[in-house]
This record gives C-alpha cells, sequence and structure tokens, in this order.
C-alpha cells in the first residue's frame, strides 16, 4: 500500500507511507494510523477502490475487500460521518 499527499497543514511536503507484509487489513491500518487524519473527523468521505474486473483478490488487479473493510473501520474510528464508495459499472 502505498499512499502518497500533500500536507498544505505544516510545511506543504508531502507524507509518503508505505507498509508491506500485513495483509491487505494489516498495510491499511498502519498507513492510515501512520497519517494525521484528525481533520476529517464530521467530513464526509468518497472511498473510490478499484473493482471493475471480475477477478480473485488475490491477483492484485482490484483493490482487496479487506482493504476496503480496513479503510472503513479506520475512517468510523477517526468519526468521519459519513462514507460512501464510489466505482464505475462492473466489467469482465
Amino acid at each position: 500500500m502505498f499512499h502518497c499527499t500533500k500536507n498544505t497543514a505544516f510545511d506543504g511536503q508531502r507524507d509518503v507511507q508505505v507498509s508491506a507484509g500485513l495483509g491487505p487489513s494489516g498495510n491499511v491500518q498502519k498507513v492510515l494510523h501512520a497519517l494525521d487524519l484528525r481533520s476529517m473527523k464530521d467530513k464526509s468521505v468518497l472511498i473510490k477502490p478499484n473493482l471493475g474486473r471480475n477477478v480473485p483478490p488475490a491477483k492484485g488487479i482490484t483493490t482487496h475487500p479487506d482493504a476496503i473493510k480496513a479503510t472503513i473501520e479506520v475512517l468510523k474510528d477517526l468519526g468521519v460521518k459519513k462514507i460512501a464508495i464510489g466505482e464505475s459499472p462492473f466489467s469482465e
């Protein structure tokens, strides 16, 4: 899992988090907990996973369901007010 965001609240530098070896859920949790996401409290968030193909999660082509679940759990723990998941139509 790789995450890079411009953090304008501080010095404008980019925060980069990388995690491996903990499985989809563990990697997501480690990365998200390492970021300062306090400003997300009471906000609405759209999660845009990559789900547009009918392939097993282990192939790494689509977002693993456990990664999506972990993201939702972390966002709820942060006090996010509304969580939506958006994706384009499914194709084979």
